[in-house]
């Protein structure tokens, strides 16, 4: 790490006030469903990334999970802005919506991988995958955020164990009720269609839409829609989902800042 000062003032910066009732550890693991300990290390990687902004010499791409504790804290603008940038990191770091098309999501894709490798580089280690997924996941094609107050949402392993134990229940319900064989399988025959459209939906879910956020508005993900960028310290971010460290992230990516400009 070549900037142990900066680090040092950002391990020291505090996002949960003591006297806050609901802290910001608190809330930001209810606003997207995680657990308390989850959210905590979400903060850390924060943490993590508002170095690489300033050290890094490249422009930086998030997480999703990362952008999540980002984005609330910006709405906390005096701790954001004053506490932050200008007694932190002695600059303001920025943030907004991406131009979008193609070569947008290719180059905030480019700025994701550098994030990665300079992460490894700054801090001696790949970044943890659950918080910097890969670059696939980390930026799907039809990614929406869910509210769950009027939404049931199973993952893919859930919707196959119910839809299976169904299936299971129908043929157990007709052995202990001396059923027919013939009403057992029109039972089961019922029950396969069940089973058939959630392995369906279960497959197009794999390679397209993955709930994250809960409780917010759908936003939808892709090449360089619906996402952000910003020039601060030479930051930009895309608001896409993808991530994962490996260290052989693809080299050959631009270094440089970009149209906009780096201000340090």
């Amino acid at each position: 790490m070549k900037n142990i000062e900066l680090w040092s003032r950002l391990e020291a910066f505090q996002l949960d006030l003591p006297e806050a009732a609901l802290p910001f550890s608190q809330r930001l693991a209810r606003e997207n469903q995680w657990s308390q300990g989850f959210a905590e290390r979400v903060m850390e990687e924060y943490k993590k990334f508002l170095y690489l902004c300033l050290e890094a010499g490249h422009p930086v791409t998030p997480s999703d999970q990362v952008d999540q504790a980002w984005h609330l804290h910006i709405i906390y603008t005096r701790s954001y802005w004053h506490d932050l940038c200008r007694d932190t990191l002695g600059q303001e770091i920025h943030h907004g919506p991406t131009k979008g098309g193609r070569k947008e999501g290719e180059k905030f894709k480019d700025w994701y991988l550098l994030t990665m490798q300079s992460y490894e580089r700054e801090f001696g280690q790949c970044p943890p995958s659950d918080i910097w997924p890969n670059a696939r996941e980390r930026f799907q094609s039809d990614f929406r955020r869910i509210d769950v107050r009027d939404k049931l949402i199973l993952s893919r392993k859930k919707a196959l164990a119910v839809s299976g134990c169904l299936v299971g229940s129908l043929a157990l319900a007709g052995c202990v009720n001396d059923m027919s064989g013939e009403t057992i399988g029109v039972l089961v025959i019922l029950g396969l269609p069940l089973l058939a459209v959630l392995s369906l939906i279960a497959s197009i879910a794999k390679g397209g839409s993955k709930p994250k956020r809960r409780g917010g508005a759908g936003r939808k993900g892709g090449s360089g829609v619906g996402g952000w960028w910003f020039f601060g310290g030479g930051c930009s971010h895309d608001d896409h989902n993808d991530s994962g460290c490996s260290s052989g992230c693809s080299s050959g990516c631009s270094s440089g800042c970009g149209g906009g400009g780096c201000g340090s």
